[in-house]
């Protein structure tokens, strides 16, 4: 029987923190760096709500369809990194 083997994927399994370095979801060794990792997850989603909020359509269509696009990653990635943190909580206690 083949083992599956889950691929690194950005946007999904990959998370992009803010200051660029790439965390794989499963090298995330503790419930504490789990939440770390959302905290800037969050105020990455956070900012680029933010941002279209207040566009006045001067950075122009592409770019807020670039802006939406990388929202639904970074909502894409936090359910993931959730379970990860929760599954880490119960293997620490």
């Amino acid at each position: 029987m083949a083992v599956l083997t889950e691929r690194p994927i950005r946007g999904v399994n990959v998370v992009i923190l803010s200051d660029g370095r790439e965390v794989h979801i499963d090298d995330v060794t503790t419930a504490a760096e789990g939440q770390t990792i959302l905290d800037d997850l969050d105020g990455a989603i956070l900012g680029i709500e933010d941002q279209l909020a207040f566009d006045d359509g001067r950075n122009g269509p592409l770019w807020r369809k670039r802006a939406e696009t990388a929202l639904k990653k970074k909502r894409r990635q936090r359910p993931g990194l959730q379970r990860r943190i929760g599954d880490l909580r119960r293997a620490e206690k």
